[in-house]
């Protein structure tokens, strides 16, 4: 990641419970890459409009800020735990 960046709470649409400040978006303005740390780790990212899994554990909060993260970037994908578990994991990145 470069050290152009933004860094914001991810929003919680709808569902009216906060994230606590536990989920952040993170672009990388230099790259054009968008981020998504759940609590502190890396969890998953967008690029080039595709969506990719950097995380390869599971929790039902950690869920929830996928599902609110693809929905604030329009990514149509099942946010489900099944798919998650069967998705392709390519890491954690710095």
């Amino acid at each position: 990641m470069s050290k152009n960046t933004n860094i914001y709470n991810l929003n919680t649409y709808g569902d009216g419970k906060s994230f606590y400040n536990k989920a952040k978006v993170i672009e990388d303005l230099d790259t054009d890459i968008i981020y998504l740390k759940s609590y502190s780790t890396l969890v998953a990212k967008i690029e080039g409009g595709i969506f990719f899994k950097l995380w390869d554990g599971y929790s039902d909060t950690t869920m929830r800020h996928i599902r609110a993260f693809l929905k604030e970037f329009d990514i149509p994908l099942p946010g489900t735990k099944k798919w998650w578990k069967e998705m392709y994991c390519s890491g954690a990145e710095a």
